[in-house]
């Protein structure tokens, strides 16, 4: 399944199902969702299938997934039962070469299947290396896959998914084939309208018809173990199915250029026929069983079509590594046949050795044959008389000489007889000897064997047991340094705080000084206005004393200074008068209603304004200038500017109130220069 950017329908990192807890995404495929777990109660890494078919389904706010919409409902909770049923099957394959699944449980109204999570390189990456693509090293990645396969197809299920990105290398090297939530029972029940299942290019025309699930089996598997070399050779996907139907039937060439001219002179013909076989878009054209396949695939000159009918060379090897005592039950059996055998032939050789010498020699033939001579002799005896006697006496010799002979003839077959049974007990001895001797051996090896098994058994457990300790150790060196990282986040956090504090006091404390600082500078301004000298030190220096950087206090510092030396030159007569010419100035000024001299001669403020509204309202003011006087002390001089009358127009007079008819009006001397009136 390939990994995909949208994650809005798919459970977040960190969500909890019973004993698992999500870490993140692996894949998303037609019918489901993979998920990298932690299974919280022994620390280990699992992978956990969800079925989640993105067709009909969605997941809610409150995490279940629930039909798109109503006319969905019965498709989806079929499927949700294939799933769960597929599941309880596919828990009881247990081959080293394919995933196992190990647990199934439903929450969030679906089913999650728990499978063991192996890490390493996809075929497609790891055949992108030009050693791991050798004729050697593609045999030694399938035939362990199709070991694992044949048992998958033994049970009645075939994959429907093979690819390469479905078969992962570990780090030692060897192939496990993954995804098998996409298996199926092989039946020839009709099925629902689900979306097939298909990996273009990898997947064969009979998979591409839903409603054509009859027609698929194992051959459907060779197709796409095919298309997998065929891809390992050419570093290239093997066309779709339907577009090399389409141009087959149309008398058009097939799209898929063979193995055979592909991989000319870097493979076996004998192996690249064997590819070829398996990639036949006709069913009947292709290998019907792996059994029939796998030894194409590795013969040396081997035809493809060879078929394998009297034995199933994958399905023996799997039988006999999953009940490794058959081999040598089968092997003692064949022991003993022969040994039965042997013992039959011994048997038979010493009953044809008694018959034959039954018939040759029997204990009783001399004595029939004397009989028969004395009966003639007798007869001879009646004819010839006396003259006869010498005749019968020379034929007793003869009789007993015959008789002597076929005694020691009769006594030399006897020892022949004898020496045959010796031979054949010595050979029932050798036999049972042999016989027990290969039991001897296939005790031996059936210990051996039992020995490589406990061996492996142990070194299994321990292999198990080093990799749950490498796990827990990543997990414990993980959480240590993610307790360290949030530690020392805590920390900056903790730092970062007491800066931002220690700037805000700093901030507060400086703007408050700088308050205090203007404020001081009012003061020294105030005093210096006042010719309080001695005042204004004493606020000069606390300003200062403040530390905060302020280019007034330049200015001001500059204005005591100068005010204090201003304060030591008297006001001489002619700055008196000069001063006084100016307030009689200002006095004629506003009898006429000159606005622009009035401005000359004063600082503006409040009083022009003033003074503008009444010119423009009375047609005369009359003013008077009393009461002037000079000031050593601030080195001013001071007069009081009154109102005597307002004429109007019309002759009225008018007299303003005491509120403002009279104001004081002044002139400083800064710097040793004479400010405008200051009113």
């Amino acid at each position: 399944m390939e990994p995909t950017a949208s994650s809005a329908n798919t459970l977040p990192p960190g969500s909890r199902l019973q004993n698992y807890r999500i870490v993140r995404l692996l894949g998303r495929g037609g019918f489901g969702v993979i998920y990298l777990a932690i299974d919280v109660s022994l620390g280990h890494r699992v992978a956990i299938k969800e079925y989640l078919p993105g067709d009909i389904a969605a997941r809610a706010d409150d995490s279940r997934v629930r039909p798109n919409h109503n006319d969905h409902a019965q498709l989806y909770h079929w499927g949700l039962d294939r799933f769960v049923k597929e599941a309880r099957n596919l828990v009881r394959f247990r081959h080293p070469n394919i995933v196992r699944v190990s647990a199934l449980f439903q929450e969030n109204n679906t089913a999650y299947m728990v499978m063991d999570f192996e890490e390493g390189l996809s075929l497609r990456q790891y055949a992108a290396v030009p050693e791991n693509r050798t004729e050697s090293a593609l045999k030694g990645l399938i035939k362990p896959i199709a070991q694992g396969l044949s048992e998958v197809h033994r049970q009645g299920f075939i994959h429907r998914d093979i690819k390469p990105g479905n078969i992962l290398v570990r780090k030692d090297g060897s192939p496990v084939l993954l995804d098998f939530g996409s298996a199926r029972m092989a039946s020839r029940h009709a099925t629902h309208g689900l979306t097939a299942l298909v990996s273009s290019g990898y997947a064969p025309l009979e998979q591409y018809n839903p409603e054509s699930e009859e027609q698929q089996g194992p051959w459907s598997d060779i197709y796409a173990l095919g298309g997998v070399l065929y891809h390992c050779i050419t570093q290239k996907d093997p066309a779709d199915s339907t577009q090399r139907s389409l141009a087959i039937v149309n008398g058009q060439k097939d799209p898929l250029p063979s193995a055979a001219v592909s991989g000319q002179g870097a493979y076996s013909d004998a192996f690249l026929r064997a590819v070829d076989w398996a990639l036949s878009v006709r069913i009947a054209d292709r290998p019907q069983m792996l059994g029939d396949w796998i030894p194409a695939l590795f013969a040396t000159d081997l035809p493809p079509d060879a078929s394998v009918t009297t034995q199933r060379l994958l399905d023996q090897q799997t039988r006999l590594a999953s009940t490794p005592s058959d081999e040598t039950r089968l092997e003692e059996q064949n022991w003993d046949k022969a040994m039965a055998a042997a013992e039959q032939r011994a048997a038979q050789d010493y009953s044809d050795t008694n018959a034959r010498s039954a018939g040759v020699g029997s204990s009783t033939a001399p004595q029939r044959l004397l009989a028969g001579d004395a009966a003639r002799n007798r007869h001879r005896f009646k004819v010839g008389g006396l003259l006869g006697l010498a005749l019968i006496v020379s034929i007793a010799a003869a009789i007993w000489w015959g008789y002597e002979q076929l005694n020691a003839r009769f006594e030399s077959q006897q020892a022949a007889v004898n020496a045959q049974k010796i031979a054949a007990e010595e050979a029932l001895a050798k036999a049972e000897s042999a016989r027990q001797e290969a039991i001897s051996v296939v005790t031996q090896q059936r210990e051996r064997d039992a020995e490589q098994q406990r061996l492996g058994t142990e070194r299994q457990v321990a292999e198990r047991e080093a990799e749950r300790q490498r796990v827990e150790a990543d997990e414990e060196a993980s959480a240590d340094k993610a307790r360290q990282a949030e530690q020392a986040r805590l920390a900056n956090e903790k730092k970062a705080k007491e800066a931002a504090e220690a700037e805000a006091k700093k901030s507060r404390d400086d703007a408050e000084n700088r308050r205090k600082q203007e404020t001081l500078l009012d003061d020294v301004t105030s005093a210096i206005g006042r010719s309080d000298f001695t005042a204004a030190r004493d606020a000069m220096q606390q300003a200062r004393a403040l530390g905060i950087p302020n280019p007034r206090i330049k200015v001001v510092a500059d204005d005591l200074r100068a005010a204090v030396e201003n304060a030591k030159v008297p006001i001489s007569d002619s700055e008196f008068e000069l001063i006084v010419g100016e307030f009689h100035q200002l006095k004629e000024a506003i009898e006429r209603g000159d606005l622009a001299r009035i401005e000359r001669l004063t600082n503006g403020g409040d009083q022009f304004t003033l003074f503008k509204q009444l010119i423009d309202r009375f047609e005369r003011l009359e003013m008077s200038i009393t009461d002037i006087r000079a000031r050593d002390a601030d080195k001013s001089i001071v007069g009081t500017l009154t109102i005597e009358r307002m004429i109007r127009s019309n002759g009225d007079r008018a007299t303003p109130s005491p509120s403002y008819q009279n104001r004081t009006i002044l002139s400083r001397r800064e710097a040793g220069e004479w400010s405008d009136i200051i009113w």
